[in-house]
């Protein structure tokens, strides 16, 4: 990873609170320097809005209640996010491949896309494309 992992800013979008703990563990074993977790899109965008987008990246669920993650790529588009981002899903390979042609066409910058359930090692490969802002 080229920038300091330990001066990155995540915004973590999870429904599950299981999962989510298991990500922000993977986070601290690979030195994150911060990150802020939201369990659904809704209250991504509004922890995005406070943080003024001030993240470097975004980790998201695609299958979320309140606002599933099309609508919060749309959102992250919509305000110009520049980091990276992370797709995370338990759908089949054909979903993750149309959440990534969204991101993409809304002109963001896709690190990865992961199936859950996934290991570390694939999270700190997804990490290692971030090349900063």
């Amino acid at each position: 990873m080229e920038t300091n992992p330990k001066r990155l800013k995540v915004l973590l979008v999870e429904d599950n609170s299981d999962l989510c703990h298991i990500f922000q563990e993977y986070l601290r074993i690979l030195e994150i320097g911060e990150v802020v977790a939201a369990s659904n899109g809704m209250e991504a965008m509004e922890k995005y809005d406070k943080h003024a987008g001030n993240f470097d990246v975004v980790m998201s669920d695609l299958k979320m209640p309140k606002m599933d993650g099309m609508e919060l790529l749309r959102g992250l588009a919509d305000r110009h996010f520049q980091g990276g981002l992370i797709l995370m899903t338990g759908e089949g390979r054909q979903q993750q491949n149309d959440f990534w042609n969204l991101a993409v066409f809304c002109g963001l910058k896709v690190l990865a896309s992961l199936e859950k359930p996934f290991h570390g090692e694939a999270l700190a490969d997804a990490f290692s494309r971030y090349k900063g802002k």
